[in-house]
């Protein structure tokens, strides 16, 4: 009798942990395969940095699946000035599906603000090296940014659809020099290692 009841709340429990999986948020590459299809957008890996290029933008707010105490406002910030920034969406949730056009005249990156005095950049370096953005490219063109507001690392608490984007990828001196400097930097240590 004991391990029969037993079994049953075992099978209850699982029914209880299955449905509450079943209302669980959507995933980043669930929402972007129902918007776009599968396969018809591609993720920027390559750097954590990422920042756009001058030029006329729209930008459409898609989802807003924030932290309950979270509002995020998101805008736009001057990458040579990230504290010039400029509001888009005071309140994103109540925007999804509203465009804002914006002309940055110098290169620019996005933001959200999950919290006074907090503010999350597309550019992982102003965040003290943390990534707060998944950064898609489109096949139809354009962009898609997926930002974290929390720690759960989800990054659909405020996604951002991004048009007539221009990626701002480093330049190659810019990333060849550090690398050969520290490689420069390991052969010389190397070599005294080894009494030479």
């Amino acid at each position: 009798m004991k391990i029969t009841s037993l079994f049953l709340v075992s099978i209850v429990l699982l029914l209880v942990v299955g449905a509450g999986n079943a209302l669980a948020e959507d995933t980043l590459v669930t929402i972007l395969d129902s918007k776009y299809g599968a396969g018809n957008y591609h993720e920027v890996t390559d750097t954590n940095e990422y920042e756009f290029q001058p030029g006329a933008y729209v930008v459409t707010a898609l989802i807003v699946d924030k932290q309950s105490a979270n509002v995020n406002p998101t805008g736009w910030y001057d990458s040579s000035d990230p504290d010039s920034r400029n509001l888009l969406f005071p309140t994103p949730e109540g925007s999804i599906g509203v465009s804002k056009s914006f002309n940055p005249g110098g290169k620019f990156g996005m933001y959200i603000e999950p919290s006074a005095g907090t503010t999350y950049y597309s550019k992982a370096s102003l965040n003290g090296g943390v990534k707060r953005v998944r950064l898609f490219t489109l096949d139809t063109g354009g962009y898609v940014l997926g930002f974290e507001d929390s720690t759960d690392n989800d990054y659909q608490d405020v996604v951002l659809e991004l048009k007539g984007a221009s990626l701002n990828v480093p330049e190659f001196p810019t990333i060849a020099a550090p690398i050969a400097a520290i490689l420069g930097l390991v052969f010389i240590f190397g070599r005294k290692k080894e009494g030479l």
